[in-house]
């Protein structure tokens, strides 16, 4: 909210939707291993991924994720997050 007006300010609103979006929209990351992300771990959105302590550490809990393809995930996790709020 505005410290000034008090209206609810835009960008956070955005940020919220973002944090909504599934990760079969993120682009980039495959169906099949989406579906492994959503049998094997408690990820299934792009705030689970942003609100984690250790999202590269959760991603793989997935079979066949290792870190260079948790770094991935996470890298286009952010890009989306970023091009969104842009």
């Amino acid at each position: 909210f505005c410290h000034e007006c008090g209206a609810r300010l835009v960008a956070a609103s955005l940020f919220e939707e973002s944090m909504k979006l599934p990760l079969s929209e993120v682009p980039g990351i495959s169906e099949a291993l989406i579906r492994r992300i959503n049998k094997d771990t408690s990820i299934r959105n792009v705030g689970h991924v942003i609100a984690s302590q250790n999202p590269l550490g959760d991603l793989q809990g997935a079979h066949y994720v290792g870190p260079v393809r948790a770094a991935s995930i996470m890298d286009k996790v952010s890009l989306v997050v970023e091009e969104f709020l842009s």
